[in-house]
């Protein structure tokens, strides 16, 4: 990894995961409350719930960054670094009881996308990656296969 602050900011993006983790186990086999946002997608109090919390942590940890959120808005979008938070990336599949869902977030710097995690609980997966960097599946590194060209890929 490049630096200390890059090993901070995973750790950190994996502590949110595994926040947002807790929550999403404990809510999945039950049957949500769900509303239709203006856009007419679900939305549950999971969803809800998972954001507020995430955004509670940012802010103890990281008041400085802004934060853009499915759920509850954005702030501070002009900052260095901003969190992009999705709770339950799959509400639908979510309320329908599908394991295919998960939550997602992100750290712009500068404007752009740097680092990101995706984490699904059903399955017990997490992809982390860093532009330019690394990309991890379960802690494990990912790459792609040699090819001269993405014509022979």
């Amino acid at each position: 990894m490049s630096n200390d602050f890059t090993t901070e900011m995973i750790g950190f993006a994996e502590a949110l995961a595994d926040e947002a983790r807790a929550v999403l186990t404990a809510a999945m086999g039950k049957t949500p409350d769900v509303e239709l946002k203006s856009d007419q997608s679900y939305v549950t109090e999971t969803d809800k719930a998972i954001e507020t919390r995430l955004r509670e942590i940012i802010d103890e940890n990281y008041p400085q960054h802004g934060i853009l959120g499915e759920e509850h808005g954005s702030r501070d979008l002009e900052a260095d670094y901003v969190w992009v938070l999705d709770p339950i990336d799959g509400t639908a599949p979510f309320v329908a009881g599908i394991p295919v869902f998960g939550t997602l977030i992100g750290l712009a710097r500068a404007g752009r996308p740097w680092l990101g995690v995706i984490d699904h609980p059903a399955s017990d997966d997490r992809w982390v990656g860093v532009a330019g960097d690394m990309a991890l599946c379960n802690g494990e590194p990912v790459r792609t296969r040699p090819c001269r060209d993405i014509a022979a890929a």
